[in-house]
């Protein structure tokens, strides 16, 4: 691979925002979960850890992007950082851009005061939960839903 530099963009910049967008809509989550995290995204962003790491070519392309923010638990007294999101484009996959993006994120959030990292997989996507369990990360808890 090439040269790749990670940058910290501001995702309320208009100029990052719909890439942004386009990067959550391409994790393949169910319809409208890129528009109700955008609209979570500003008041997330207001904590310590709200970050958008963006990965380019030397042309400047989009090839991965990392998206962290502040998440609390119900009965946390403290927000933890939350690797909220992390692609990386089709092309460049399995080159270990997506681990230097979380590693990119891991300093960011111990910069900025974070004992430990939180990230969150659909329960069915194996691949995920393997790839997050590599690079350190455990299960803590196990999460149910129900659509109404």
């Amino acid at each position: 691979m090439a040269t790749v530099r990670i940058d910290r963009q501001d995702p309320l910049d208009a100029r990052w925002g719909d890439e942004l967008a386009r990067v959550l809509a391409a994790q393949g989550r169910p319809p409208g979960w890129s528009e109700r995290l955008l609209d979570d995204l500003c008041e997330r962003l207001k904590g310590r850890y709200g970050a958008y790491l963006r990965a380019s070519g030397e042309d400047g392309a989009l090839l991965g992007a990392a998206l962290l923010l502040s998440r609390r638990e119900a009965g946390e007294s403290e927000a933890r950082p939350w690797l909220a999101a992390l692609w990386v484009h089709p092309e460049v996959r399995g080159r270990g851009l997506g681990r230097k993006l979380a590693q990119s994120a891991e300093r960011y959030a111990r910069e900025h005061g974070g004992g430990e990292m939180v990230a969150t997989a659909p329960p069915e996507d194996d691949a995920t939960l393997y790839m997050l369990e590599r690079w350190g990360f455990s299960r803590e808890r196990v999460a149910l839903s129900k659509s109404l």
